[in-house]
């Protein structure tokens, strides 16, 4: 059984030792190269989807998320909801969010 367990031993051990050195990814970068590359900047798309205005309670649903003046919406703060659209405050930028200029909508009046 020593025996047996021995020769057992005997071929694992230089395999498992092997496992842990392997070469580093041939395709990944070097820490050194990666140090070097500026993070980006990313933007933020902001989509306006559905606004519902009148009677004080302006709300609107930008990125999926329902907000009114003053909330917050992934980086930018909701400065105001109107009928027009959607203004928000990303940083020192300005953004004006409406649904005409999404594509497949357009304003039609009503036939009554």
């Amino acid at each position: 059984m020593r025996k047996q367990l021995f020769v057992l031993l005997s071929f694992l051990l230089p395999m498992a030792a092997s496992a842990e050195k392997l070469p580093a990814d041939p395709t990944r970068p070097s820490s050194a190269i990666l140090s070097m590359i500026p993070a980006g900047k990313e933007t933020v798309k902001y989509v306006l989807s559905a606004l519902r205005t009148g009677s004080g309670n302006a709300v609107a649903v930008v990125n999926g998320q329902r907000v009114k003046a003053g909330d917050q919406v992934d980086g930018a703060r909701v400065t105001s909801v109107t009928s027009s659209g959607v203004s928000l405050s990303v940083g020192t930028e300005q953004k004006f969010l409406s649904l005409s200029e999404r594509n497949g909508f357009s304003k039609v009046k009503s036939g009554k």
